[in-house]
C-alpha cells in the first residue's frame, strides 16, 4: 500500500483470467489536480 496524502491505495493489482494473469502496478496518484475550466465548455 502507499500513502498519498493520508490516504492508502493498493500500488500492485494481479488478475487472474483463467491462465493468463495480468498485473496493474501504479506509477502515480494524484489527488483533486486542477481541471482547465475549458474542458467543461
Amino acid at each position: 500500500m502507499k500513502e498519498v496524502e493520508g490516504l492508502f491505495f493498493p500500488h500492485r493489482t494481479v488478475l487472474l483470467t483463467g491462465p493468463q494473469e495480468v498485473a496493474f502496478d501504479t506509477t502515480l496518484i494524484e489527488l483533486n489536480p486542477a481541471i482547465d475550466p475549458q474542458i467543461f465548455k
